[in-house]
């Protein structure tokens, strides 16, 4: 299989072993090491969606970054950076800084983007970003085991930190977005559903399709967690994000073909359709099951305050005269949002209740149905999604008062940092950020900001994204 590659490169054993070192000054350097990984876990933490700073989050960077790796991605940039200019700013020569960027490109860490002959780098939040790449592909020169016990750690022991820090706190706007299945969409007037709500054109209209592992299953079945017998190898990565994986072998390329065949088989298996939360140019696409994701386990939970991904645009509802009460799209949903109950005189036996508050509109149960008494219905208030990945950031952002770390992210720059101060106070200043969060007000303000980007140096970044 293209996903089984082992990269047995010469880096790879240093890396491994690199928190294993002895001599005079080993205590010293372990001090010097915890410094370093207290370092980077603040920078990645510039980024609003990240991470508990927790001691089982610190072990996974170790494991993942090397030491001099780590004191490198402390001192890149937010934004994409070329090789020579990452390599000023960390102090190193350029060969030396060239080979580092390489390494963790090769492990997931950061992603690479070729520009007329020269490489530029972004160093990628925790989640989503290496902490799922880490575990994309069977590999020998990351101690997956080692990593997963650590993030089993987090998830069971930091749960609420963990899902604060990726989610915020009943924050309007995340990372994924649910995508229903097309079939359970047939009925419905096609002014309802916008191409971005239709994962085969999606598909067809991305330059580059790959598969990955799914992240949880293989997590846990590194843990010893049989948690289902779904298969490892669904998830799908979406334009810029399979070409920069197919040039480090993490998972493999599809052609448009098998693309659709692995549609369907998910949607055979009754799997959940998690798409990146932009309406052009998605990055990448889950297929879950509340057997392994956590974050649609935690629909089956709704008393927390995390709003952990966007719904779809649609929601089950039930044809009562058509329906025989038979329960099979109760057993289908995934998070329990279908229950059954009695019904009174004159009709007898069971009828299905759509519990409406958690419904998020995947379109599993509709498979389930033979008498065609389920569809997806479009729901009273269109939820936003956001036109692109920037668009998202820049959101989220704002909302988690960190917009001053999305428009100033070099770590290293004095200037920077006295100028965030200073923006801090206005974006998080009570009546500045109500107004910027103004749908109205803050889609000519992210239209600005993207317009500004795009004529800027780095502009030919935003055609990838």
């Amino acid at each position: 299989m293209g996903g089984n590659h082992h990269h047995d490169s010469g880096h790879s054993h240093d890396h491994l072993h690199h928190h294993h070192e002895h001599g005079g000054d080993h205590h010293g350097r372990q001090a010097q090491d915890s410094s370093v990984y207290d370092r980077l876990l603040k920078r990645i933490s510039a980024n609003p969606v990240t991470v508990p700073k927790s001691p089982s989050v610190k072990k996974a960077l170790a494991l993942l970054f090397s030491r001099e790796e780590a004191e490198l991605a402390c001192r890149m940039p937010g934004g994409l950076e070329n090789t020579a200019a990452i390599a000023k700013i960390a102090g190193l020569p350029y060969q030396k800084a060239e080979k580092l960027l390489e390494n963790m490109a090769d492990r997931g860490l950061l992603f690479d983007f070729d520009r007329n002959g020269e490489k530029y780098y972004l160093l990628l939040p925790a989640i989503p970003g290496f902490v799922e790449f880490s575990l994309a592909t069977p590999r020998n020169d990351i101690p997956q085991k080692e990593v997963a016990a650590l993030w089993k750690q987090v998830r069971e022991n930091d749960h609420y930190e963990l899902f604060r820090s990726l989610f915020g706190i009943n924050m309007e706007t995340q990372f994924g977005r649910i995508v229903s299945y097309e079939d359970a969409l047939r009925g419905n007037p096609a002014q309802e559903v916008c191409s971005y709500d239709r994962v085969s054109q999606l598909i067809e209209e991305s330059k580059a399709v790959g598969v990955v592992y799914c992240h949880c299953r293989h997590e846990r079945r590194l843990n010893g967690e049989e948690t289902c017998s779904h298969p490892l190898e669904v998830c799908m990565t979406l334009g810029v994000t399979t070409e920069v994986f197919s040039r480090h072998h993490i998972g493999r390329r599809l052609d448009k073909s098998e693309a659709r065949e692995l549609l369907a088989r998910t949607e055979e298996l009754g799997l959940v359709h998690m798409l990146d939360n932009v309406r052009s140019k998605p990055a990448f696409m889950c297929n879950c099951c509340s057997c392994a994701c956590d974050m649609v386990r935690s629909f089956q939970t709704p008393d927390e305050p995390f709003h952990v991904v966007m719904t779809s645009n649609f929601i089950a509802q039930i044809d009562a005269s058509a329906c025989t009460g038979c329960g099979k799209c109760a057993k289908a949903c995934p998070i329990g949002a279908i229950s059954l109950k009695k019904q009174f005189p004159p009709r007898e036996g069971l009828r299905p209740l759509v519990d409406e508050s958690i419904c998020f509109g995947c379109g599993v149960c509709s498979k389930s149905c033979k008498k065609e008494a389920l569809r997806l219905a479009a729901r009273p208030q269109r939820v936003i999604t956001p036109e692109t990945a920037l668009h998202r950031m820049a959101l989220t952002a704002l909302e988690r008062g960190q917009f001053q770390d999305f428009i100033l992210a070099n770590p290293s720059n004095l200037t920077q940092k006295t100028a965030k101060a200073l923006l801090k106070a206005i974006f998080t200043f009570p009546p500045v950020k109500r107004l910027l969060l103004q749908k109205e007000i803050n889609s000519k303000f992210l239209d600005f900001l993207y317009d500004s980007a795009k004529k800027s140096k780095m502009g030919w970044a935003l055609d990838l994204l």
